[in-house]
């Protein structure tokens, strides 16, 4: 919808880079609190109200580092997407604010209320699109303003359920300052994973231009969709793991679970990869409303690095509960160092097929990073982050 309402693949790359602040909006605000609350609830550390309460509060506290990129992209965005970046910054801050309440839920190992409010929200979303498109033309600001209502509604059954459920605990408090600077070194961390991950497109933007930039955001965006299956089966791990943490036999229970993550996701993700590969031109001409043999390569490539992510995901939620911070903050360093030297060397060489393999090699490479780190617990830290 986004490449069809612009005039040309230069503007669509131009809008692409600003649908990737909406996707890193969320984790840029979250700084790293949701995964500290997942845990402080899923071990009872603090009442689920006050740490909720604290976790909404570090987002107001981190709004001004959400709005300062959106403000930036103002100033180079043509006057044309205005609307369209005004609509995005909303529903990004909307999405931002669900991603605590949804960790608050998984740590209670109720996932049922975490996912089925912002999974309802999207497929209502879906459904109302699709159908505007069948009765009569239906255009993306349309589609933004129904997806806003969509993002506004599940915050609020969120939020009213969360309050509900939490109303009678008597467990110690957890301050909003505690839980900031508790989350710090996972705050940096996620950071570095925006800058190498989720703002793609804008780094593909500036290494080579904005025409090649709408050649890959295709690719980034299937890359995102297809990713969202290692996030889905890793969802609760991170609780979990934070339950199975203690007791001499851990590190064997934590790899193991690991090992059942990563082979459910490489069941689902391999034969979507290869139907992804095979029919890469489709997707390519359904996206652009042509065949680009660049973005339909750069496409054919990154499905991939969603086998990497299915390693990575659970294995850095497994640090995390473990106690194992700084080892995950280092992952991030060391794939964000990585992944600019690869950035320099490849995309303006080789474009949008250079921009895929980037990803895959940074998603390998983190893998290969978090694993060791996973299968080596005599290396752990445990910090008290």
């Amino acid at each position: 919808m986004a490449a069809r309402s612009t005039d040309t693949l230069a503007e669509f790359g131009s809008l692409a880079a600003v649908q990737v602040l909406q996707i890193a909006s969320p984790a840029l605000s979250d700084f790293g609190v949701n995964s500290i609350a997942t845990r402080a609830v899923a071990q009872r550390e603090g009442a689920t109200r006050t740490i909720l309460r604290s976790a909404l509060r570090c987002r107001i506290a981190t709004f001004p580092l959400v709005l300062s990129p959106w403000l930036v992209a103002l100033l180079f965005l043509p006057t044309s997407l205005h609307i369209y970046a005004a609509l995005l910054f909303v529903s990004a801050v909307a999405q931002s604010f669900q991603q605590p309440l949804i960790a608050i839920f998984q740590g209670r190992f109720d996932f049922r209320r975490a996912a089925m409010a912002p999974t309802l929200a999207r497929a209502a979303t879906v459904a109302l699109s699709l159908t505007l498109a069948l009765i009569g033309s239906i255009s993306l600001t349309e589609v933004l303003a129904v997806t806003i209502c969509a993002d506004l509604g599940a915050l609020a059954y969120l939020l009213h359920r969360a309050l509900r459920v939490s109303r009678n605990e008597n467990l110690p408090g957890h301050s909003t300052l505690a839980l900031l600077i508790s989350a710090l070194p996972l705050g940096i961390g996620s950071l570095l994973q925006i800058a190498y991950n989720k703002l793609d497109v804008v780094w593909v933007s500036l290494a080579a231009n904005d025409s090649v930039a709408g050649l890959y955001a295709p690719a980034s965006r299937i890359q995102d969709a297809v990713a969202t299956v290692s996030s889905i089966l890793a969802a609760g791990l991170l609780a979990t793991a934070a339950r199975r943490a203690t007791g001499s036999n851990s590190a064997k229970a934590l790899l193991g679970a690991l090992h059942a993550s990563v082979v459910a996701g490489w069941a689902i993700l391999v034969p979507l990869g290869l139907t992804f590969s095979l029919f890469s031109d489709e997707l390519c001409f359904i996206v652009l409303g042509r065949v680009d043999q660049s973005a339909s390569v750069a496409i054919s490539i990154i499905v991939w690095a969603a086998l990497a992510t299915a390693v990575s995901t659970p294995a850095t939620n497994i640090l995390i509960a473990d106690g194992r911070v700084k080892i995950a903050v280092w992952a991030n360093v060391a794939t964000a160092a990585f992944a600019l030297a690869l950035t320099v060397s490849l995309i303006p060489k080789y474009g949008a097929a250079g921009a895929a393999w980037t990803a895959v090699a940074r998603e390998a490479f983190l893998a290969a990073f978090n694993y060791a780190s996973v299968c080596y617990p005599k290396r752990r830290e445990h910090d008290d982050a």
